[in-house]
């Protein structure tokens, strides 16, 4: 799956991955370039029982212009060299005006 995403340099956008934290199965974003910054990420919770899906929720702050791909990998973090899903989306950082 790829998608696309436009920001302008400064800009602080979101991604959001459905994911299963509670079975351990996280997604972890591999930031490649000096052009993009991680700020922050967090769960929003659905439900307080074991099992139940959750949405994780990635902020990023667009630092220079360039075209990125961002790749997210969802795994347990313990079991090394076991990728359940990938997910890559494109980011267009266009300058500020």
């Amino acid at each position: 799956m790829s998608e696309t995403i436009k920001a302008k340099v400064g800009d602080i956008f979101d991604i959001v991955l459905e994911g299963n934290p509670t079975t351990g199965f996280i997604w972890q974003p591999l930031v490649p370039h000096e052009a993009l910054e991680h700020v922050d990420t967090y769960s929003e919770v659905q439900s307080s029982l074991v099992g139940a899906a959750a949405k994780q929720r990635f902020l990023f702050k667009a630092l220079a212009p360039g075209k990125i791909d961002l790749v997210f990998r969802y795994s347990r973090p313990w079991e090394k060299g076991k990728i359940r899903d990938e997910r890559i989306y494109s980011i267009q950082i266009d300058p500020a005006k």
